[in-house]
């Protein structure tokens, strides 16, 4: 089932120009400060008849926003500034989470800069990051974790890549943070922390990941559709399908996938060569590594397990017909003639980015791709000089209920380890104001300033990109994957690039999954007995 988003935050462009932040009205306070609004009726009879009504105004901030206020008592902790070590990735969407801009380059980033120095000057500590190159599965990350916490136990915070956070070589370390011992200063039920994420990655009654509105690139990540519209006025047809107001169609609910599978049958050989290249333009465009295919297994809300009452889990797949189909769709989406996809059309690069180079000088009509990958992507469409539109990934048809989302796994993670030096008040307490001022801030900054106002400019597509947002879906099966023996990629991601079945594959790798869910329940278990 569909689960929407507690938080909304997502990042796609950064702006050149420096501008101030509206910080709003931060502080302490108890409760959440949402006021509530009664009315109090009496009725009579004729002339005796009273009746009395008494409004309470709701406080909101500047973006419409009920007021809320965290419970953290920031003028009774201080922490001597001590050092606050944070180890993660050195790539440059780790820095949109952690902030550690030496010189911002824009208003963003003197944002984000701004929310660091407001944490240390007001609880007296000092960020510290240690970053390290990307290896693959981050071993050489884990292994530095690994040796810290049997060692000099000098971190606080890990920011982990997500696909491979999981890995068993550091997880028996990680503070529980529904422990309210162990993080007496969180609230995870609070806006700021993502209610999906937290619902689908913890269970037992334990979670060691998670993430909040400090996460902005969890949402970079997010699979939407782009639109050239140029290109789109131009070689589509009303025989194809062309419609007037792509944002009308999905803001009534009827973009689905077989809008855009004739729009993928669109191709010009531009060049005149008789050989598909860059260098034409296609109806559609997507990446074969991962984005072809996940998009779909979230735009059609599709789960890799299920949770039984006991919380126990099981795989989703076997017998799972909508799940065939589905699958067969993505293979005939993509069998178009007017597809080019990174990384299986003959000719293409291996690499993920030609599909936004592609997109950027006009050599694509639609294309299905996360929402932000780096700074290079972020500058090529700015400079577009073809208006574009950011639409959510299709519907599986007009009965799907509400359209779907979800993140390529290629963004970080926030983890805690809980060695013998932990002080569970200072991580806790950072943490909870790390993603309040995250969500008080930081992402309304970004999405209500920057995004929506500079970038899509119109109501229709501020209502868009916030339906995308909003449908945002994480999975238990999918958070595991890569301890669950690859379960995404051999069952979903694999078939769908060398066009196979889902039920082959389950067929040939079911008896391996069944015995690693099992083993990773287990040792959910084996912690609770603790």
């Amino acid at each position: 089932m569909k689960k929407v988003l507690a938080l909304l935050l997502a990042c796609l462009m950064l702006v050149s120009v420096l501008a101030s932040c509206q910080t709003g009205g931060g502080g302490t306070g108890d409760g959440t400060g949402d006021a509530q609004s009664t009315d109090n009726n009496g009725s009579g009879s004729g002339e005796d008849e009273i009746t009395s009504e008494t409004e309470v105004e709701t406080e909101t901030d500047e973006y419409g926003r009920v007021v809320q206020y965290h419970d953290i008592p920031i003028e009774s902790l201080n922490f001597g500034n001590v050092e606050f070590n944070v180890i993660g990735r050195n790539v440059d969407y780790t820095y949109v989470d952690l902030g550690n801009y030496e010189k911002p380059a824009d208003a963003l980033q003197l944002v984000l800069v701004e929310r660091n120095m407001q944490i240390e000057e007001e609880m007296g500590i000092v960020f510290q990051f240690d970053l390290y190159e990307s290896d693959g599965l981050e071993a050489t990350l884990y292994k530095n974790v690994e040796i810290d916490y049997k060692g000099s136990c000098k971190y606080e915070m890990i920011h982990s890549f997500a696909a491979y956070a999981v890995s068993p070589l550091i997880r028996d370390y990680l503070v529980n943070f529904l422990d309210t011992d162990q993080v007496p200063y969180m609230d995870t039920t609070r806006s700021w922390w993502n209610q999906n994420f937290i619902e689908n990655t913890q269970a037992a009654g334990q979670l060691y990941y998670i993430i909040g509105d400090s996460n902005l690139c969890a949402y970079n990540r997010m699979m939407a559709t782009y639109v050239n519209q140029d290109l789109y006025d131009e070689y589509v047809s009303e025989e194809d399908g062309w419609v007037g107001n792509l944002y009308e169609v999905v803001l009534d609910g009827d973009w689905t996938v077989e809008m855009l599978h004739k729009y993928a049958s669109v191709y010009d050989d531009v060049n005149g060569d008789t050989v598909k290249d860059a260098g034409d333009v296609y109806g559609l465009i997507s990446i074969s590594g991962s984005e072809a295919q996940d998009g779909f297994l979230y735009a059609f809300d599709l789960n890799l397990t299920t949770t039984a009452s006991d919380g126990t889990h099981s795989g989703n797949i076997e017998n799972n017909t909508f799940m065939e189909q589905c699958m067969d769709k993505v293979i005939d989406l993509y069998n178009q003639n007017g597809v080019w996809l990174t990384g299986k059309t003959p000719g293409s690069a291996t690499g993920s980015g030609q599909c936004w180079q592609m997109f950027s000088t006009g050599n694509a009509i639609f294309s299905v791709d996360i929402i932000y990958r780096a700074s290079t992507q972020n500058e090529a469409f700015r400079n577009m000089k073809d208006k574009y539109l950011l639409l959510p990934l299709p519907n599986y048809d007009e009965e799907q209920a509400e359209y779907g989302s979800g993140t390529q796994d290629a963004y970080a993670i926030v983890s805690s380890p809980n060695h013998s030096k932990y002080n569970g008040e200072m991580v806790s307490a950072v943490l909870e104001y790390l993603n309040y001022l995250g969500w008080q801030t930081v992402r309304p900054y970004y999405f209500e300033k920057i995004m929506k106002t500079q970038y899509l400019g119109t109501l229709e597509s501020a209502k868009v990109f916030d339906l995308i947002l909003a449908t945002c879906d994480f999975d238990f099966g999918e958070q595991y994957s890569s301890i669950l023996n690859h379960a995404k990629r051999i069952l979903w991601r694999y078939v769908g690039r060398n066009e196979g079945t889902v039920t082959a594959a389950w067929t040939e790798n079911s008896e391996s999954l069944k015995t690693s869910l099992a083993e990773l329940d287990y040792w959910f278990m084996s912690k609770t007995a603790q």
